[in-house]
């Protein structure tokens, strides 16, 4: 039914057919045009990549442990969780400032990065690239 390949996951031929013949049975889709759309959504699922991450049972724990933690200081109205609201907003945005400030160098040291998965030299990312900001 489901292959996986090199950490992607994806539909066999056969299966993406026995699947819209089965929505097709179930009543999900009526018309050609919505098998279509269909089989479209699972050819864009098989070109996409996904990152399957198993967690053990300890990881699972220490995840929900923060999500309690965080949920418990947002009913008590801490002022720790103020200060972990403000300053999470503050690091998406120098995220984004970052992200616009070397966008374009970043893509390029990316597309190598990409092209060396799995080889043994891998890219520099050290600043071998002079970067200039255009804004000040």
């Amino acid at each position: 039914m489901f292959l996986e390949n090199g950490g992607s996951v994806r539909l066999e031929s056969e299966t993406e057919d026995a699947l819209i013949a089965m929505a097709y049975e179930m009543g999900l889709i009526a018309t050609p045009e919505e098998a279509t759309i269909l089989s479209e959504g699972v050819q864009m699922l098989n070109e996409s990549q996904a990152n399957i991450v198993r967690l053990n049972k300890q990881s699972k724990l220490n995840n929900f442990t923060v999500q309690a933690a965080i949920a418990m200081a947002r009913e008590r109205k801490d002022p720790l969780y103020t200060q972990f609201i403000k300053y999470a907003k503050l690091k998406r945005e120098f995220r984004e400032k970052i992200v616009t400030k070397y966008g374009m160098a970043a893509k390029s040291t990316a597309r190598e990065m990409l092209a060396n998965v799995g080889k043994k030299n891998l890219v520099d990312v050290s600043g071998s690239k002079e970067f200039s900001n255009t804004n000040g």
